[in-house]
C-alpha cells in the first residue's frame, strides 16, 4: 500500500509540474489563434472587455462560452456583483408638490449615470496560464469600504487533478501595497460553522491564508465572490496590488481605490431655462459707462437673467434694474471671489 500510495503521490506530481503546464499552454495557443491579444496596461495576457467597444466582448464570449472551461459573465453581471454590497440610499415617497421635481432630478441622474460609465475603467477578464480565471484590472472601491473579488473561478482540468493530489488545497492572496486587507465572507463561516474543513491565518493581517484541505466545492464557493477586499486608508485614487497564489502559480489584480464624486444635480425647473442655471456676478470700480453696456448686453439676450453687481467705488452709483442685486463694498477693497487681493498703496 505505500508502495502504491507512492506511485500515485509521484504521478500526480509528474501531472502538475510537468503536464498541465505543457496541456495549458497548447490549449490557449489553439483557442487565441487569430485573436490579438489585448495590450492591457497591467495583465498583456488576457481578453480586455471595454466598455464602449461590442467586437471584444464578443469574441471574447465566444471563446469562453463556446468551449466551457470558463463559466460566462459579461461585464455588466460582472458589475453588478461587485456593487451588491455596498450600501445604497433608501429614499422615501416625495409628497405630491415634490414628485414634479422628484421626476426631473430621476432624469438627471440617469444622464450622470451615463457620463459616469463612460469614465469607469475597463474590466479585464484574464485567461491566464494558471488553474484560475480572473478579472485583472476593473475592481474599483470607495475608502472604508468593501468589494468582492469578482470574477474568480477554477478550471475543470485542475478541478479533476486535485482529488489525485496528496497535499492540502492551499490559497493565499496578499495586498502588495498594503492599502487594504483581504478576508472572507462571512457566508463561508455560516456554511463551515464547525471550522473542520479549513483553517484560516492572517484574517485581520495583509496577507490572507486558507487551507481547504481536499474540500474542492468549498473552495469553488470561496472562488465565487467571497474573498472580500477592505480597504483600509482614505486615498481618492490609488491602486492596490493583489497577489493571488495557487498551486505554485501567483496572478495580480489590481484593486483602484477611489472616491467617486457626488453628482451635480440641480433642477432647471419645469421649462428647463438657462436662467434657472446660472447667474452672472461681477464687480466694478469706478467704471459705470462699461457697467452699463455689460449689463445691457446681457439683457439683450437673456431679460430674466440675474445680476450680482458688487461696487467698491468711492462714490457709488447704485443700478436699479429688475433682476439685478446691487451690493456696495468698501472703498477699493479690491477683493473678488478666488481672486487674490492686490496689496493696498502705501
Amino acid at each position: 500500500m505505500t508502495l502504491h500510495g507512492g506511485l500515485l503521490h509521484k504521478f500526480a506530481n509528474f501531472n502538475l509540474k510537468v503536464v498541465l503546464p505543457i496541456v495549458l499552454i497548447l490549449y490557449f495557443y489553439v483557442q487565441l489563434k487569430g485573436n490579438v491579444p489585448c495590450e492591457a496596461e497591467l495583465e498583456p495576457v488576457c481578453e480586455r472587455q471595454s466598455t464602449d467597444g461590442a467586437s471584444a466582448s464578443q469574441t471574447m464570449a465566444e471563446i469562453i462560452h463556446d468551449d466551457g472551461h470558463f463559466p460566462y459573465k459579461d461585464e455588466e453581471a460582472l458589475r453588478n456583483e461587485m456593487q451588491a454590497g455596498r450600501p445604497r440610499c433608501d429614499c422615501p415617497e416625495p409628497p405630491d408638490w415634490l414628485k414634479p421635481v422628484n421626476k426631473r432630478r430621476i432624469e438627471e441622474g440617469k444622464k450622470w449615470e451615463e457620463q459616469k460609465k463612460k469614465l469607469r475603467d475597463p474590466l479585464s477578464m484574464c485567461k491566464a496560464m494558471s488553474p484560475l480565471s480572473y478579472v485583472g484590472i476593473g475592481i474599483t472601491v470607495e475608502p472604508y469600504q468593501l468589494v468582492p473579488i469578482i470574477g474568480l473561478s477554477l478550471h475543470p482540468y485542475i478541478e479533476q487533478l486535485l482529488p489525485d493530489m496528496n497535499t492540502d488545497i492551499i490559497l493565499q492572496m496578499a495586498s502588495t501595497k498594503r492599502l487594504g486587507k483581504p478576508r472572507l465572507s462571512k457566508k463561508i463561516y455560516e456554511i463551515e460553522k464547525d471550522s473542520q474543513h479549513f483553517i484560516v491565518s492572517g484574517e485581520v493581517s495583509y496577507v490572507l491564508k486558507l487551507n481547504l484541505k481536499k474540500n474542492i466545492k468549498l473552495l469553488k464557493e470561496i472562488l465565487n465572490n467571497n474573498i472580500l477586499y477592505s480597504s483600509d486608508s482614505y486615498e481618492f485614487d490609488v491602486r492596490d496590488k493583489l497577489q493571488l497564489t495557487f498551486i505554485e502559480f501567483t496572478v495580480d489584480i489590481y484593486v483602484h481605490i477611489r472616491r467617486e464624486s457626488l453628482p451635480d444635480l440641480y433642477d432647471p425647473g419645469e421649462r428647463n431655462s438657462i436662467t434657472n442655471k446660472v447667474t452672472v456676478i461681477t464687480k466694478t470700480f469706478e467704471r459705470y459707462d462699461a457697467l452699463d453696456k455689460f449689463v445691457s448686453s446681457i439683457r439683450t439676450f437673456y431679460p430674466n437673467l440675474t445680476i450680482i453687481i458688487a461696487d467698491d467705488s468711492e462714490f457709488p452709483k447704485p443700478i436699479k434694474k429688475n433682476h439685478v442685486k446691487y451690493y456696495v463694498m468698501p472703498f477699493r477693497k479690491r477683493k473678488f471671489p478666488r481672486k487674490k487681493s492686490r496689496p493696498q498703496p502705501g
